[in-house]
């Protein structure tokens, strides 16, 4: 269900409390997402969505797919260090 409240659209009402006590840039995205998702008359386009929060139409792609799988937590950085590192001894 879409909530819209101090000119921000919401996908759900459950979202509301956790976006709230997120980072900024997680708020950021989120907002980016919701109006790529939203039905027609509140849609924005990826390009539009991505211009707004300064990320590339890829990376907004990239959120909005890990949004749909994780929900919320999918909108948080992510570590790019690997896991295992051949060279290393240990």
């Amino acid at each position: 269900m879409i909530t819209i409240m101090r000119g921000e659209v919401y996908l759900d009402d459950a979202h509301i409390p956790l976006i709230n006590s997120e980072e900024e840039y997680v708020k950021q995205r989120y907002f980016a997402v919701a109006k790529t998702i939203a039905p027609e008359p509140l849609r924005i386009t990826r390009n539009e969505a991505a211009e707004m929060i300064g990320l590339s139409k890829r990376q907004l792609q990239r959120i909005v797919k890990r949004f749909m799988e994780e929900g919320i937590e999918g909108l948080r950085k992510k570590s790019t260090r690997p896991n295992i590192s051949p060279n290393r001894d240990t």
